[in-house]
């Protein structure tokens, strides 16, 4: 036996919380006939065993039996040998059910990890039956596929991400994390904005955001997100997902932001906007616009409507200024592992017709691009009644002074203050006021222009 993890690390949830998972999964094997399920995905892993860890870049296999005679039996975990403690550290399942390759099976072209799942299967007498694998995990290779096809003797068939979807309905102990998340998240939004200014480098403001995601609050630290901090600026803004660079923000242009937090791997991602100078009058038009649009879609953001209803309503209040969004306006996240915090299942757009649930949790998304760029969105709870909104940041363009305005700003207070202290009676010069003037110059000699 193990002696427990100093770093503290245990699984995050009672038995009553992991068991309930794997039932609803069994229940939907049963629905559409599988067997036995294999699951690839760390995300999908860890919602239902609570394996944790960063040696997702090795196979890894989570095999499920969907009728097992009791809750917490049918279940077997193949991974990497040197992981294998940590899935004794985090996760529910008992030692004898977790299965460790050794590294001869680690990047090998003639090897391969499922050679030992298919082993496994054949020992256990899973093998019968109808097996389903994830054809939609980045985690799981075509030649992982063919081999295991051809190590069985039978045709695999695709799961059609049956965890994913029974993971879009968030229990109670679940919605609690990410609330925890959404308020680090909130001080993510608040080191990035404030690192955000004249020639400041991009980079910077990715160290402030890494540093705050970590930190989180004085009750609870962060873990990894899924996706980096997504930081562009000026025309850069008008590509969807550009990682920073190590070039400094110039004077009048946006830095949009979509950032996240991750509190045990369960997201909360939210995006603002900022702009360094004077926005664009069309550009402060839109920015209320895509407020008046997210609140309109969330008035109908409640259980009985679906996906395509909410984004119809967004682009039908963007219609009447002649704007449209022809990508998704949200979708359905939670956990996350890279490279996505999306769960892949619901999207607000066209031809979805998922019905909202209380329990799903959506990121909603507004944004344009082309001269230039605004971004925001909301994390939001489907409740019984109104959405629950995650984040407390001001719902807003925020806007940056430039050098110049802060320059002449400490020009016109400089000359206030010299005009108070030399205004004494009797000739007196005022030393309070004349330390106030000694002290605002030293502070905007960085920033003043120099004299002609």
């Amino acid at each position: 036996a193990l002696p427990p993890s100093v770093g503290g690390h245990t699984p995050i949830f009672d038995p009553a919380e992991w068991l309930p998972r794997l039932k609803r999964v069994r229940s939907a094997m049963a629905a559409n006939r599988l067997d036995t399920l294999i699951v690839t995905g760390p995300d999908n892993i860890f919602y239902l065993t609570g394996f944790d860890g960063c040696g997702c870049y090795t196979p890894q296999f989570l095999i499920v039996r969907g009728i097992a005679p009791e809750e917490s039996a049918g279940v077997q975990l193949v991974t990497r040998g040197m992981d294998v403690s940590a899935a004794r550290f985090t996760s529910w399942l008992d030692h004898s059910t977790v299965w460790g390759y050794d590294d001869s099976f680690v990047d090998n072209g003639e090897r391969h990890p499922v050679e030992l799942v298919a082993e496994l299967l054949k020992r256990l007498g899973w093998d019968q039956g109808t097996i389903s694998v994830e054809f939609e995990s980045v985690n799981f290779t075509v030649r992982a596929f063919r081999m295991l096809e051809e190590e069985l003797g039978k045709h695999l068939v695709d799961d059609k991400r049956l965890v994913n979807w029974v993971r879009a309905i968030k229990s109670p102990a679940e919605l609690e994390y990410i609330r925890q998340s959404a308020k680090i998240t909130d001080k993510v939004l608040e080191a990035a904005i404030d690192a955000v200014h004249e020639n400041a480098r991009q980079c910077d403001v990715a160290a402030a955001v890494y540093h705050a995601q970590a930190t989180g609050t004085t009750e609870y630290g962060g873990t990894f997100t899924a996706i980096p901090p997504i930081i562009s600026t000026g025309s850069d803004t008008d590509a969807g997902h550009l990682n920073w660079s190590d070039q400094p923000i110039p004077a009048e242009s946006p830095t949009c932001l979509e950032l996240a937090s991750s509190r045990h791997h369960y997201h909360a991602p939210c995006s603002r906007t900022v702009f360094v100078g004077s926005p664009p009058k069309q550009m402060q038009e839109f920015a209320a616009l895509c407020y008046e649009a997210m609140d309109a879609m969330m008035a109908i953001a409640t259980p009985g409507h679906t996906c395509e209803e909410l984004y119809f309503r967004f682009n039908s209040v963007l219609a009447t200024k002649g704007f449209a969004k022809l990508s998704r306006v949200g979708y359905s996240f939670g956990v996350g592992y890279g490279p996505d915090w999306g769960e892949k299942t619901f999207s607000l757009r066209p031809g979805d017709s998922t019905v909202l649930e209380a329990g799903m949790c959506i990121h909603m998304i507004a944004g344009c691009g082309d001269a230039w760029s605004f971004q925001t969105s909301e994390t939001v709870i489907i409740t019984d009644g109104e959405p629950e909104r995650l984040q407390g940041t001001a719902r807003k363009l925020f806007v940056k002074e430039t050098n110049q305005c802060k320059a002449e700003a400490l020009q016109v207070e400089i000359g206030n203050e010299l005009v108070r202290a030399l205004s004494c009676p009797l000739g007196l010069y005022d030393v309070t006021a004349m330390n106030m003037v000694a002290a605002v110059t030293t502070q905007s000699s960085s920033v003043m222009p120099s004299p002609c």
